[in-house]
């Protein structure tokens, strides 16, 4: 998205109107405050893809907190440039099974696309040819992703400013989407689905069984829920893992049921 910022001094005239003085913003900037800022490309053209995915939205817990420190324009910026270089590169050292002379063997695809988010990333990826290993292998690896972040990115961090947002939450759907404009950015209710999930009650790592199996040997951490979830359904299936149900609250953990 590009941004819409006149300049005082250049963008704007003083006149006087009704024997008051005022500013008056040029008309040709003032125009420019349209959709065209999104940078979508065409956006009324139909959509040319339309396939299947899945989303997982991250979100920085606490990033609030962290924007509210004493003079916060001090860090915010290197700890931006510092999460986004993390996240790319463990999501592409995770997703490594192998490497070759040729190039690496990956456990799954990477993703086609990334959008940045403020506080967190959307990620989406086409599950065109994707096997049921390898959708799980993606689930298990944002997983590990989400641990890198406590586990090595913070202490990497501690010593370079204080207040970091202290969790990585994830929420993972499978759905379709379809592109908007000329494929800039991607709608699904899958996207959706995963926005709910990464702040459900309290949890910080949420997967829809729709469409996603987990083998028998990874369900050792993960346990299957029924859960509503606002706008969606009143009797969602979903993956979440077995430690962090223990620590839920009373309350929070009653809103997950046996399915």
């Amino acid at each position: 998205m590009r941004t819409y910022r006149p300049n005082k001094e250049k963008d704007f005239s003083k006149i006087v109107f009704e024997g008051k003085s005022y500013s008056a913003l040029n008309q040709k900037i003032f125009d420019g405050f349209n959709p065209s800022l999104l940078d979508l490309g065409e956006i009324k053209k139909k959509s040319s893809r339309k396939f299947g995915a899945i989303a997982a939205f991250l979100d920085l817990q606490g990033f609030t907190t962290f924007c509210s420190q004493m003079d916060p324009h001090l860090v915010i910026s290197e700890f931006t440039e510092e999460f986004l270089a993390f996240i790319f590169e463990t999501i592409k050292n995770e997703f490594v099974m192998k490497k070759t002379d040729s190039g690496p063997i990956l456990w799954c695809s990477l993703p086609f696309f990334v959008k940045f988010l403020g506080d967190g990333l959307l990620v989406l990826w086409e599950t065109t040819g994707m096997t049921t290993h390898s959708i799980e292998n993606l689930v298990v690896t944002m997983e590990d992703v989400c641990n890198n972040y406590r586990n090595k990115f913070i202490p990497s961090m501690k010593k370079k400013m204080v207040e970091i947002p202290p969790t990585l939450r994830c929420g993972i759907a499978r759905g379709e989407v379809m592109s908007i404009g000329d494929d800039k950015d991607f709608v699904g209710p899958c996207i959706n689905m995963a926005a709910r999930l990464q702040k459900l009650f309290g949890l910080n790592f949420v997967v829809a069984r729709r469409g996603i199996d987990i083998s028998e040997e990874n369900m050792e951490r993960f346990d299957i829920k029924s859960v509503t979830i606002r706008g969606i359904g009143s009797n969602e299936l979903v993956y979440v893992k077995k430690n962090e149900l223990k620590s839920l609250s009373k309350e929070d953990a009653s809103q997950f049921r046996d399915p």
